[in-house]
């Protein structure tokens, strides 16, 4: 009996981009940084995060990224810190192994055992790239930096890369099977597409002190720690779960965070609370809901301060 085949799915399963195609990918690497201690150099600033391109080899042509300010205020610069991007790829189905948690120096066994999967490297010299000046005063809140091929102040990135034409992602290695799926369905991490390609970025603070700190502390009614959402097998077929509210003190939220952010709890141990769905005032947003119970007073971040928009092409 003949098989029946989507003719159209497999012609995007095994999509190549053609010669002169462009892509833009938009990359929010997910940072568990400690507001307890700042960066140092050499430190670990983001651990591996992985991302989609359409399937086929491809040369970076430009980037730009926004930086988080430290509470809200970029124009003090604290922010304004050197830092490397690695780029990888998995190999056999293997993601790249971990280069450690944020805010922990490099270590030179970990980085050897990830060098099989750079395909890329890029240093970003802030201070030059940075697009503030004459725009502090409408940028207040991060700063911006740009690469691309008329940049008189810097060379275009012209970084090629490929990775494995695979519609899966294998992570454990880096965290437990039951975490990985729980964030691809959480939308923390990207789902594989057919037609697709999974790369990776991580980043090395170059220069000490960057300070991903907010200064919102939470504020719930009568001192109230956030409570964890309850997922029950009814509740975790839909997305948002279970929109919640969180009170905050201190900076103005609306200075801070944006729809998209994912934000956490600062301290030695970050962790997870949920993906900002609206922000309403200045003490109060919302959340798609609640992944993890946060005590009272405990400093709310952004796990999510820089975002990357690499211009591809094919």
């Amino acid at each position: 009996m003949p098989i029946l085949v989507d003719v159209a799915l497999k012609k995007e399963k095994n999509k190549i981009m053609i010669k002169g195609s462009k892509h833009l990918a938009i990359v929010k690497p997910i940072i568990k940084h400690r507001v307890d201690q700042a960066y140092t150099a050499y430190d670990v600033l983001f651990d591996w995060h992985p991302f989609q391109l359409p399937r086929g080899g491809c040369r970076i042509k430009s980037l730009h990224a926004t930086i988080a300010g430290t509470n809200g205020d970029a124009t003090s610069q604290e922010n304004q810190k050197d830092f490397s991007i690695l780029l990888g790829k998995s190999i056999g189905g293997i993601a790249p192994p971990s280069l450690g948690s944020a805010n922990s120096a490099v270590a030179d066994v970990l980085m050897t055992a990830a060098r099989p999967h750079i395909v890329g490297h890029k240093f970003l010299d802030v201070s030059v790239l940075d697009q503030g000046g004459a725009n502090d005063a409408i940028f207040k809140g991060y700063r911006m930096i740009d690469i691309n091929a008329q940049d008189a102040d810097y060379d275009e990135i012209a970084i090629f890369i490929d990775g494995e034409p695979s519609d899966y992602i294998d992570r454990t290695n880096m965290e437990s099977a039951t975490v990985w799926k729980r964030n691809k369905w959480q939308g923390l991490i990207p789902d594989p597409i057919a037609g697709y390609q999974t790369m990776w970025i991580a980043g090395v603070a170059v220069e000490a002190a960057a300070d991903f700190g907010t200064g919102m502390a939470l504020n719930m009614a009568a001192g109230a720690n956030l409570a964890a959402t309850t997922i029950s097998a009814t509740t975790s077929m839909h997305y948002p779960v279970s929109e919640t509210t969180v009170t905050i003190t201190g900076t103005d939220a609306t200075k801070v965070l944006a729809v998209g952010d994912v934000v956490g709890s600062g301290g030695a141990t970050a962790s997870v609370i949920g993906k900002v769905t609206e922000v309403v005032d200045a003490d109060n947003f919302k959340v798609d809901y609640v992944r993890e119970t946060v005590a009272h007073t405990t400093e709310i971040v952004n796990l999510t301060p820089i975002t990357f928009n690499f211009g591809v092409e094919y």
